[in-house]
């Protein structure tokens, strides 16, 4: 696929939205980007296996 047709496909909107929501989020925990995917991708596990009770992040501590 050409880089042009991968660029018009590409859902910049979505991209653009989750980019804010990162940088709304690291400016109120101090996390990283790198730890936000990381707790994003532990809760959604642990929601697709069934264990998810409830997930907080307090201060910067991230607690299931």
């Amino acid at each position: 696929m050409a880089v042009e047709q991968m660029g018009k496909e590409y859902n910049w909107e979505g991209a653009i939205k989750h980019s804010k929501a990162v940088e709304k989020i690291t400016a109120q925990t101090m996390l990283s980007s790198g730890d936000i995917f990381a707790t994003i991708k532990s809760v959604v596990a642990n929601i697709n296996q069934g264990k998810d009770k409830g997930t907080t992040i307090t201060n910067n501590t991230i607690t299931q």
